[in-house]
């Protein structure tokens, strides 16, 4: 992929090998914590990124991603509930 296209895909490398490394070492991560952890990885490796992306990579589906600071609001967007 060539760099800065806006793929995600730095953000799904970070995501995918750092549950790998979680798994392999025997812990478990909540989903919300991988796709803080990671997307702190790529802020410090990069010097900045998008809480979007290593949600998106974590979560998959239609996610409301919100920055605060540090964290970011995750939630998923519930299709059914736009529609009633």
């Amino acid at each position: 992929m060539p760099v800065g296209a806006g793929l995600g895909t730095s953000a799904a490398v970070a995501v995918a090998t750092m549950y790998a490394y979680i798994r392999e070492l025997g812990y478990d991560i909540d989903k919300r914590e991988l796709a803080r952890l990671a997307w702190q990885v790529e802020r410090d490796v990069q010097g900045s990124a998008s809480p979007t992306d290593t949600t998106m990579a974590t979560f998959g589906g239609i996610m409301y991603v919100k920055p605060e600071g540090n964290n970011a609001v995750m939630e998923p967007v519930r299709l059914e509930l736009m529609f009633h």
